[in-house]
């Protein structure tokens, strides 16, 4: 899965994908990044990033990405 089709799935599930910073840092949003040596998923505030977990490949982020929304859908927080 790549970003083009991490925000194809979104959208399939009736999620905007611009809210989210899919490819880029947008404040107060949940995150995916390329980070030029790893691939970065996260929350950004205030200029802050937290929670964040890396990866080798854009694949394993975008995945790891679409479960963590999984269950926010989940427990009603989107």
């Amino acid at each position: 899965m790549n970003l083009e089709e991490l925000a194809a799935t979104l959208e399939a599930k009736n999620l905007n994908p611009d809210e989210f910073g899919i490819g880029e840092q947008r404040d107060d949003r949940f995150c995916i990044t390329d980070d030029k040596y790893n691939w970065a998923v996260f929350h950004f505030e205030r200029g802050k990033r937290s929670n964040e977990v890396t990866f080798a490949t854009e694949e394993q982020a975008a995945r790891y990405f679409l479960s963590v929304v999984d269950g926010m859908i989940r427990r009603g927080c989107t």
